[in-house]
């Protein structure tokens, strides 16, 4: 579906604003710091069949910006009020929701509906309107969550498509200790396949393993698991020395990264069976930048991570970098290393749902926090875990909650913390750990955030992380000393792969 210029005879009316019918289901107020955001609702909004207006697409040059904000104002049905810290020092941006709110003061028309980009306050009379939030979701629940919320507010009431249940019953079920969330028991699939690290298609169609003997990379139909297919032949170096290799789709699954010697190389991976080199080779490293994975809904990332929206890849070895890959034929490194005076180097990497915080941890065991807001700017939130653990254990892995609020982050055992306020972070429960077992390697949140998969030598830990606060087993550890642990996007399998070389498949819903 086109943008607003698509329907401009429908849309535009005379420049002095006299024509009182709406011609817009939503006129979005935002400053130019949320441009991005802007244009990303826009997009949703336009998708779902809606009409909108918004600065970025549809003031033109040649046209009048003030006259084309009056008709915002004016002629569409609703403003929506792109709620920052940003947009809340935004004089123009006052004046844009203050008007809407004037011209239905108590709400019952939901002429305003601001949508919060961050955790920001809502001062004023501000407070008194129950906002949308969207900070702290991946792509795709962000998206649902803003056309279902968009929906109820032009109904003006949420009823359950179902009868709600007798409430004595949900007590006596709750009494009984019968969980509402139940996964089945993992079953393995088919035969092992190679590789000491994995990573899903974001469609979930394709796996990658990733081979520490020569440094190749396999991919694998995995449509039908119990009997996964070869597609081509393997991807890697031509160095033709053995070093251990890993691997990170991209969220569009149009680009696979593959790092292994002193380099990472992205391939077009369009057509899965066949892959093509694409732009040059990214080597600004100071050793290998081996053990690359990527944030796909689940959080899991060793050195390298995409953001969610494909734009920018994080790389560490001693040091942090970011890429901008929005052209992958030609990444572009982004301003400077993030070093924080590092002395042992930076290991896995890892991206919020939300892109705006980066997690990256070292070979001391700290884990600190970036804004990356402005990707060519990274600023430093603070560190967690330095000094506290009392090991020494470098981290191994990290995984963000598909809600984002939460970060595990494994060394020997697995720590779950709350970085809803990154600035703050906040320990949360007791260790995790596979029984006895220490050494926890690789970490993964299952797609709806209920389920944590840890691996190491003691084999493949799952617990309930519904409620973080008290983490939940789920039985015994799945057999085999785990190196890489990966959950398919769409929830239905688990990858492990084992220091041994072979990769696992095993059904979990």
């Amino acid at each position: 579906m086109g943008s607003t210029g698509d329907r401009a005879g429908d849309l535009l009316g005379s420049e002095d604003g006299s024509d009182p019918a709406p011609r817009w289901d939503f006129f979005v107020s935002y400053t130019a710091a949320d441009k991005r955001w802007a244009e990303w609702i826009s997009w949703q909004l336009e998708a779902a069949d809606y009409r909108v207006l918004v600065q970025a697409w549809d003031f033109v040059p040649g046209s009048n910006w003030a006259v084309r904000m009056q008709q915002g104002v004016v002629h569409a049905q609703r403003t929506i009020a792109l709620l920052s810290t940003e947009y809340l020092k935004s004089v123009y941006g006052q004046s844009e929701w203050q008007a809407a709110h004037a011209a239905d003061p108590l709400g019952f028309a939901r002429k305003l509906l601001p949508i919060r980009l961050e955790d920001c306050p809502r001062p004023g009379l501000l407070s008194q309107i129950v906002s949308i939030d969207l900070f702290g979701h991946s792509a795709d629940v962000a998206r649902q969550h803003l056309l279902d919320t968009i929906a109820t507010a032009l109904a003006g009431r949420v009823k359950p498509a179902a009868e709600p249940i007798f409430p004595p019953a949900a007590q006596e079920s709750r009494a009984a200790g019968l969980a509402v969330h139940r996964p089945p028991r993992p079953r393995p699939l088919g035969q092992p396949l190679t590789g000491h690290g994995v990573a899903f298609s974001p469609d979930s169609r394709t796996l990658a393993s990733a081979s520490n003997n020569d440094g190749k990379v396999q991919l694998w139909d995995v449509t039908d698991p119990e009997a996964p297919r070869k597609l081509g032949d393997s991807l890697g170096s031509a160095s033709g020395f053995a070093t251990q290799a890993s691997v990170a789709f991209s969220p569009d699954d149009t680009i696979l990264a593959i790092a292994n010697d002193l380099s990472l190389r992205l391939w077009d991976v369009t057509d899965p069976a066949s892959p093509r080199r694409i732009g040059g080779t990214l080597t600004h490293h100071s050793k290998p930048a081996t053990m690359f994975r990527l944030f796909v809904g689940s959080s899991h990332s060793l050195m390298a991570a995409f953001s969610t929206d494909g734009g920018v890849l994080a790389t560490a070895d001693k040091m942090v970098r970011l890429w901008d890959v929005t052209g992958p034929a030609n990444p572009r490194s982004l301003g400077q290393p993030l070093m924080n005076g590092q002395t042992r180097g930076m290991r896995p990497v890892a991206f919020s749902p939300t892109d705006r915080i980066l997690a990256s941890g070292s070979d001391d065991g700290a884990v600190w926090l970036w804004d990356t807001t402005d990707p060519t700017a990274p600023s430093c939130l603070g560190s967690i875990l330095n000094g506290r653990t009392g090991t020494g254990w470098p981290v191994e892995s990290m995984a963000f909650s598909t809600e984002g609020g939460v970060l595990a982050v494994a060394d020997e055992v697995v720590r779950l913390w709350d970085v809803s306020d990154p600035a703050n972070p906040r320990l949360l429960g007791q260790p995790l750990m596979n029984g006895q077992t220490r050494g926890i390697r690789s970490v993964a949140f299952s797609p709806d955030g209920r389920t944590l998969a840890g691996g190491g030598g003691g084999g493949t830990g799952l617990w309930d992380v519904g409620d973080p606060e008290a983490p939940r087993s789920l039985g015994r550890p799945l057999p085999g000393s785990a190196k890489s642990v990966a959950f398919s996007p769409d929830g239905r399998l688990l990858a492990i792969a084992t220091s041994g070389g072979a990769v696992r498949l095993w059904q979990i819903s």
